[in-house]
């Protein structure tokens, strides 16, 4: 339908704009000589004609753009879920978990419900949930961009943690935000970049930051997941899945975020 609506909006300009050409040919043939009030008239028309002429050309590439913006959006999306579904399907990862059943194929739709959020708070919530299934995390926490500062969206397992609270530049965390670059660690004291004692409280010497970037690279925030379940070691296939989840989920974000700004 919008296809249709942008074919006969691109065609009823078209067609003013020969009409009108077609009366300026014939109103400048038709001039009489020595009238400047009718020639005044006639330039009149000439520049609001080109004013037309140059904000239909405008209204028509926008609408061009828009549409094939849409189309790549909608064949990436496409393509990011058929990734999560072969790597929902993967046996290694069934067996790990150990729940075969909720990693069905067929439940996929489970992990799209981010895209129906009517909010960000409820964005993150559903993201929260997904991760969890997905990667067995505890402790999650999601940061939105807000103007220049990393504010916390929502959490989940760190109780003290308070919604807006702002991430320090020299935080980990912003820093792969600033960066847009994923992190992977099996082992914290080990891990070449960071090399240092786990904290107290954690039993889990893993964990994973992944920036939230849609598909035209644009930094929207970044995602913590800690202390996977029974002290375990995230894996490839576990970011991978948490990846793409969250390359599909961007979309929605990335429109949630401009409906804020217009309010």
């Amino acid at each position: 339908m919008k296809k249709i609506f942008d074919f006969l909006l691109t065609l009823l300009l078209t067609i003013i704009v020969a009409l009108w050409v077609y009366r300026l040919s014939i109103t400048y043939q038709a001039l009489p000589k020595g009238e400047n009030l009718a020639y005044i008239y006639f330039i009149v028309e000439l520049w609001i004609f080109t004013f037309f002429l140059i904000a239909s050309g405008i209204v028509v590439l926008w609408t061009w753009n828009t549409e094939k913006q849409k189309t790549e959006n909608s064949q990436e999306l496409a393509k990011e879920v058929k990734r999560l579904s072969l790597l929902l399907d993967r046996k290694d990862f069934q067996i790990q978990r150990g729940k075969t059943d909720e990693l069905d194929i067929r439940k996929l739709e489970m992990f799209l419900r981010p895209l129906r959020s009517s909010t960000t708070a409820e964005w993150a919530t559903h993201v929260i949930e997904e991760c969890f299934v997905l990667c067995g995390a505890r402790r999650i926490s999601v940061f939105i961009k807000r103007g220049e500062n990393l504010l916390l969206e929502k959490s989940m397992g760190l109780p003290d943690a308070k919604v807006g609270q702002k991430v320090a530049p020299e935080d980990l965390a912003f820093r792969m935000f600033q960066k847009q670059k994923r992190l992977f660690v099996t082992e914290i004291e080990t891990h070449p970049e960071i090399g240092r004692p786990n904290r107290m409280g954690y039993a889990s010497h893993s964990f994973l930051i992944i920036p939230i970037t849609t598909y035209q690279q644009e930094a929207l925030g970044v995602i913590n997941l800690t202390e996977k379940e029974n002290a375990g070691t995230f894996t490839q296939t576990e970011l991978d899945m948490v990846c793409h989840l969250i390359t599909i989920a961007s979309y929605r974000l990335k429109t949630l975020l401009e409906q804020e700004e217009k309010l």
